[in-house]
């Protein structure tokens, strides 16, 4: 709280993890956060949220395939409307929700292991 002035800008920001598609077709990924909590079940509920904002993706993963999103990879699919956002909540009361979701209206099955959205944030100190 005492230092949240002093936050200039993301120098850098990835989202990583074990995404594992357990369908049998490929899937493209991809990554929202609602500004406000919530605890949306499905994809048509986080599609009426109005504070909704695509962060990452698409991220492709094969079907029946695991994949590890690596720094690099997963840095490049940040948009920047995502990366105003995160910047926003990490500078403000940093109470959001992060949603990983299928393309809109397709049948998938994916699963997320040690996922983890990671900021490397310049300070003016």
């Amino acid at each position: 709280e005492d230092n949240k002035d002093k936050l200039k800008d993301l120098s850098d920001l990835a989202v990583l993890g074990k995404f594992t598609n357990n369908a049998g077709t490929a899937v493209n990924v991809d990554v929202w956060i609602t500004t406000d909590p919530s605890n949306h079940l499905t994809e048509a509920d986080l599609m009426n949220d109005p504070t909704r904002i695509k962060v990452w993706g698409p991220f492709a993963v094969a079907a029946g395939a695991p994949k590890v999103i690596n720094w690099n990879e997963s840095a490049n699919l940040f948009s920047a409307a995502g990366k105003a956002a995160v910047l926003a909540e990490a500078k403000g009361d940093g109470n959001f929700t992060l949603y990983a979701v299928g393309p809109a209206g397709a049948s998938y099955d994916f699963t997320v292991e040690n996922g983890a959205l990671v900021l490397v944030i310049d300070v003016g100190i």
